[in-house]
This record gives structure tokens, C-alpha cells and sequence, in this order.
């Protein structure tokens, strides 16, 4: 390998080391949360987890095994929904710019490798600066994207726990029983999901652009009734 080959052959695979991993999600600090999700996965594997419940025989036990069913649940959807969208966000962007520039890169180390004169090499570069950019704007323009849903997510869980969170409150079982708890888990549930993100974003989309013509419309008339009132 001579001095040209190796100025661009070097920086070209220290950029492959650097960008060819995907990042994940931290390891959480509260290792006791990890089992206690894995047993609650179990718990509600099994047909019998509301044995409990419907042996109960006063409105106070109803009560607290009504909370308990919510709570445990709540805590099995957040931990779920968190570690779900915590490697979206992490690993999309940087996976799939590391994968693009990985394959332009070792197309244009082979390339380098071969080349006889300054001119080749430096357009072998050029190429791979050109790629990598739009490879880069790709991935920035998907991981902007993906934040938005995620974003919209949060937005409709928010909202979708709130009848959760007022149905714990409740000083009567009779006031939130655990059929009306079961609906609200499961709207909630949905809430956390791509489909129903970029659904609400698209409706708020049409939205915007009702308002915005309904806008323009007025302005129009504005502007015209301006014109015609000109001497």
C-alpha cells in the first residue's frame, strides 16, 4: 500500500468503526424492576389471575384487588412501552446511517486500493462523501420522524391514563369495577402504538390544513377588499 492509499484507506475504516455499531437502550440501574416485570409477564400469562378478585365477597376487597390488577398492569405496560421506545429512538437513526456508509465505504476502499493517480482517488472520496451525506440526511430526517411518533405516543397515553388514574381514586369498587378498568387498560395499551400515533398525527395534519385554508380564505378577502377600496 503506498502513502495515497493509505491517507484515504485509514480515516475510511476508522469511520466504519465508528458508525457500523447500532446503539441500545441503557441497562437499568434497578435490576429487582427486570424480575419484577418477568413475573408479572408470568402472572398474567396465566387464565386464573383474576381468581383472586372474584373470590372476594365485600366492596373492600373488590376494592383493593381492583387496584391491584391496575396498578400491576399500569407498571407492566410503562415498563414495556419505555424499553420499547427507548430502542427506537436510541438504535433506528445510527443503525441504519451505519449500515448505508458501511457498504458505500468498503466499495470505495476497494476502489482506492486499485487506483493509480491522485485524480481517481480523490473522486473515489468525492463518492463516498456524497453517499454518506445523503446516507446521513436519511437517517436524520427517519430519526426526526420516529421522535415525532414517539412524541405522539406519550401524548395519547397521557391522556388514555386518565380515567385509570381517577378510576384508582374511587372510594366505591362500584363506581370503577374491573370491567370498565379492563376497557381503559386496554385503550391505553393501544395508545402506545405506532399505528395509533401516526393515525392521530395524521388527522391533527388535516386539521392543520383545514385551518390554514380556512385562514387563507379570509385573507384573501382581506387583501381583496383592500384592493378594491384603493382609489
Amino acid at each position: 500500500m503506498n502513502g495515497l492509499q493509505s491517507v484515504f484507506i485509514v480515516p475510511i475504516f476508522l469511520a466504519l468503526y465508528g458508525c457500523g455499531g447500532v446503539a441500545k437502550i441503557p441497562i437499568s440501574v434497578f435490576g429487582d424492576k427486570d424480575h419484577y416485570a418477568a413475573g408479572l409477564q408470568e402472572k398474567y400469562k396465566d387464565k386464573t389471575y383474576l381468581d383472586t378478585f372474584y373470590s372476594c365477597s365485600t366492596d373492600a376487597c373488590q376494592l383493593t384487588e381492583r387496584n391491584r390488577f391496575i396498578n400491576e398492569l399500569l407498571f407492566l405496560m410503562d415498563y414495556n412501552y419505555n424499553r420499547y421506545t427507548g430502542n427506537i429512538i436510541a438504535g433506528k437513526a445510527k443503525g441504519e446511517f451505519g449500515v448505508g456508509l458501511t457498504d458505500t465505504l468498503l466499495s470505495l476502499a476497494a476502489t482506492v486500493s486499485t487506483v493509480e493517480t491522485a485524480k481517481t482517488a480523490y473522486a473515489a472520496v468525492a463518492t463516498a462523501v456524497g453517499s454518506g451525506k445523503t446516507e446521513f440526511d436519511s437517517a436524520y430526517y427517519a430519526e426526526k420522524t420516529t421522535s415525532a411518533i414517539v412524541t405522539q405516543m406519550d401524548a395519547l397515553r397521557t391522556t388514555a391514563r386518565v380515567p385509570l388514574e381517577a378510576g384508582l381514586r374511587t372510594s366505591k369498587y362500584t363506581n370503577y369495577p374491573i370491567s370498565r378498568a379492563m376497557a381503559d387498560l386496554n385503550y391505553y395499551y393501544y395508545a402506545g402504538t405506532m399505528s395509533s400515533a401516526i393515525i392521530a398525527l395524521g388527522n391533527t395534519a388535516a386539521a392543520n390544513v383545514k385551518l390554514a385554508e380556512q385562514e387563507a380564505s379570509t385573507k384573501i378577502n382581506e387583501q381583496l377588499n383592500m384592493l378594491e377600496a384603493m382609489p
